[in-house]
């Protein structure tokens, strides 16, 4: 029947092509499934999450489940739909899809993801996740490269929410010939005081100011420009790990890979999986864009060619 519809030398192609597409559908029906917990947002507000969603499916071992959380969301039907897809881990994006997880996951292991994360998020016992803190070897990698000559980086930080970062980030500091100095402040008064004292005591071309991802000691309105201004004025050298940043004026700044970084869940997943029993942890996110300020670069002497800019993912002033 098939040779009679298919023109003459065509049915092999098709036959070939169903088999194809069977053993695609065998292959995935045989995969476990992973469920993906994400704000439920109107367009074009999830398009970060679909780009992560996109990266993981790229990766994955495993089928991939997506369950959009409301604000209003119903802990009895998630659990329910957790059990009817055989869902055996999760993947929680944001706040909002981390604890809808961590009430219906009943002891599925939960990859937290797209969101800051603390040393908290471990006392569970079945959670980890790649935090959106940037990595900071490659802040201290980028920095000097750009300036050499830079011995100390002051960063004034909450121990809430990255303590656990500053810890691996002394560690990485020495094998860069770095000195980190870690300022702690508990609120935005504190983190205030903190700058002020920092400001006095960074030496031109010897140190310099990192501002973490942090939602305490770094604040966009009013903490931000005065750290501009003054470092501006002194020739002092700031690096960020908030994306807009770089426009605004610091040296550099880095920002998320979505597509990148949904791989990077994927890959640890599917190390969970093969293992049976997922070691737990925290990683700082490693993939990251940079983006530069060139008139900040050259305030500061630092000489940018057309192949080192070319590094860079986003220059500031657009030109």
């Amino acid at each position: 029947m098939l040779k009679k519809l298919c023109p003459k030398g065509m049915w092999q192609q098709t036959f070939f092509l169903g088999v194809v597409f069977f053993l695609c559908i065998s292959s995935a029906q045989g995969k476990e499934t992973v469920a993906v917990f994400q704000p439920d947002l109107r367009a074009p507000y999830d398009q970060v999450f679909r780009s992560i969603v996109n990266g993981i499916k790229e990766q994955a071992d495993f089928k991939v489940s997506i369950k959009k959380i409301s604000s209003d969301y119903n802990q009895e039907k998630i659990s329910a739909w957790l059990d009817k897809k055989n869902v055996i881990a999760i993947v929680a994006f944001g706040s909002r899809g981390l604890k809808a997880a961590q009430q219906t996951a009943n002891g599925r292991p939960i990859m937290a993801a797209a969101s800051l994360l603390s040393a908290s998020l471990l006392e569970s016992g079945n959670t980890g996740g790649i935090s959106l803190a940037a990595d900071p070897e490659l802040i201290m990698a980028e920095l000097k490269r750009l300036s050499p000559a830079v011995k100390k980086i002051y960063v004034v930080y909450s121990p809430k929410h990255n303590d656990w970062l500053m810890q691996y980030a002394s560690k990485i500091a020495e094998d860069y010939g770095i000195e980190l100095k870690p300022l702690q402040a508990t609120d935005l008064r504190q983190a205030a005081i903190q700058y002020k004292s920092v400001l006095n005591e960074l030496e031109t071309g010897h140190d310099a100011l990192w501002l973490p991802l942090d939602p305490i000691t770094v604040e966009n309105r009013t903490i931000l420009p005065l750290i501009l201004r003054v470092t501006w004025d002194k020739n002092l050298i700031v690096v960020s790990s908030n994306a807009p940043h770089a426009k605004r004026g610091t040296l550099f700044s880095t920002f998320p890979k979505n597509i990148e970084m949904g791989q990077s869940i994927a890959g640890t997943v599917n190390e969970w999986l093969r293992a049976g029993e997922p070691q737990f942890e925290i990683k700082p996110l490693t993939d990251l864009g940079f983006a530069i300020n060139i008139r900040t670069a050259s305030h500061l002497g630092i000489k940018l060619n057309k192949e080192s800019l070319g590094r860079y993912d986003l220059k500031f002033p657009q030109e």
